[in-house]
């Protein structure tokens, strides 16, 4: 009797470690895809950046040719009134 209890002792230390065990791989799988999103979002950051940067820029050119062109627009009227 006492050696089946101490089999089934054993058994159920032997489920109880596999059960941790497992859960800690899991763990430790989420924790890489967590790290893996978060780097994904640092490059996905970086080129929003970029993106904004390069669009800005494209504006002010866009707006220096435009007042350029309203300049000379406003010196034909004043040439000509």
């Amino acid at each position: 009797m006492v050696t089946g209890n101490i089999i089934s002792l054993i058994g159920l230390l032997i489920i109880i470690i596999g059960i941790y065990v497992s859960i800690r791989v899991d763990i430790t799988k989420l924790q890489a895809q967590i790290i893996a999103i978060k780097e994904k979002q640092g490059a996905q950051k970086l080129d929003m950046e970029k993106l904004y940067d390069r669009l800005r820029e494209e504006n002010r050119v866009d707006h220096q040719i435009m007042f350029k062109k309203m300049d000379s627009i406003m010196l034909m009227i004043k040439k000509n009134p």
